[in-house]
């Protein structure tokens, strides 16, 4: 069974279309249809409940939703179990990457990201890294591009493990020691501390 982690309410959009996609390759192959998929959504906001609520409500068949507020160390240890990851966040700025994205490259995770512009591209590499998408359509369809074979490991998914784990990106904790820290320490602000 495949493990992914993603956010946001985008993916329940994208979910049931991989379902359906699931559902349909099952049918057409003659398979039972079984949980194919297992999503960890993780955080915490105002707006958890209502969310887990709407997952709840989707039945999905071949897909099972869960969610986790977890520390920063069970985090780091869930990005390298998974297979996959899901960034819908964007840069309000567009120069910068969204943290979650950061830890994931950091991890050696391949990810599907929403595609923003910006500074996305200066780290992403469409096939090579990552894929990108701009709906909830074409997320879902980048999810069974990836997992649609799975166990069986499509060409696709591990080409962008490949290329991850031998061009290998710094986490964000490695960029803010490496480029703010130094940043705040040579001008002096004694508060701010290394991660």
């Amino acid at each position: 069974m495949t493990k992914i982690l993603g956010c946001c309410w985008l993916l329940l959009q994208a979910l049931p279309l991989v379902d359906g996609l699931f559902v349909e390759q099952a049918r057409t192959q003659g398979h039972a249809t079984s949980l194919r998929l297992e999503v960890l959504v993780t955080g915490d906001g105002p707006r958890r409940s209502e969310f887990e609520t709407s997952a709840r409500a989707l039945s999905l068949v071949t897909i099972r939703i869960a969610t986790a507020w977890l520390s920063a160390e069970d985090y780091t240890r869930l990005l390298t179990a998974a297979d996959v990851g899901i960034c819908l966040h964007r840069s309000t700025s567009g120069m910068d990457l969204p943290m979650k994205l950061s830890d994931m490259l950091g991890a050696g995770l391949p990810v599907c990201a929403l595609d923003y512009g910006g500074a996305l591209h200066e780290r992403l590499s469409e096939g090579n890294n990552a894929v990108l998408f701009h709906s909830p359509k074409s997320l879902a369809e980048k999810i069974y591009q990836l997992l649609g074979n799975f166990p069986d490991r499509p060409e696709k998914l591990r080409t962008l493990s490949r290329h991850i784990r031998l061009n290998p990106l710094p986490t964000w904790r490695e960029e803010w020691n490496h480029v703010a820290y130094p940043l705040f320490f040579a001008a002096g602000d004694n508060a701010v501390t290394r991660s």
